[in-house]
């Protein structure tokens, strides 16, 4: 019997077309046909005899959505008591969570008013310092109040014993 037969009395299957996989941004296709010339170029024998220039584009993702004050406030009000010294550090700083969470006194010096982040510790593998504001300096002694002398040795400065991590809903 053939396949004709078999469908015979049914519906054709209309299958949806596979969307593409997405290419990524103008500039990364753009940075990805600079790189496919110089491959070419470097072939024996050349696969193009010249690069042709091509000019970069300008990108316009500058980060939006950014909580203002009352926002964060109100935000701020409804955390745990143990989650809100995270959520001020962050909201001052615009540091990223693991950033905040893997913190350590040793990264912070009260005499100079300082936090800093190691280089290769962070996102772009830069370190970073930040010098305290009044407030982030008095958080972050209320902090160091709140630990054991041993504490401080063995644990990141925003306490380890929270049983949920920090999420904005």
């Amino acid at each position: 019997m053939g396949l004709a037969h078999r469908l015979n009395g049914r519906p054709p299957v209309h299958r949806a077309a596979v969307p593409a996989p997405d290419e990524g941004s103008p500039k990364l296709r753009q940075k990805r046909s600079e790189a496919e010339f110089n491959l070419a170029l470097q072939q024996t024998p050349a696969k193009v005899n010249q690069k042709p220039y091509i000019p970069m584009l300008q990108e316009d993702n500058v980060q939006t959505g950014f909580f203002e004050v009352d926002a964060f406030l109100a935000v701020l009000k409804e955390l745990p008591a143990d989650r809100q010294p995270i959520a001020i550090f962050a909201y001052v700083t615009g540091w990223r969570k693991e950033e905040i969470l893997t913190l350590t006194w040793r990264q912070v010096d009260f005499t100079a008013g300082t936090v800093r982040l190691e280089p290769g510790t962070t996102k772009n593998r830069q370190g970073r310092t930040i010098f305290l504001t009044r407030e982030l300096h008095a958080l972050l002694e209320e902090q160091w109040r709140r630990t054991t002398s041993l504490e401080r040795q063995q644990t990141p400065t925003f306490e380890s014993r929270m049983s949920e991590p920090l999420t904005f809903h």
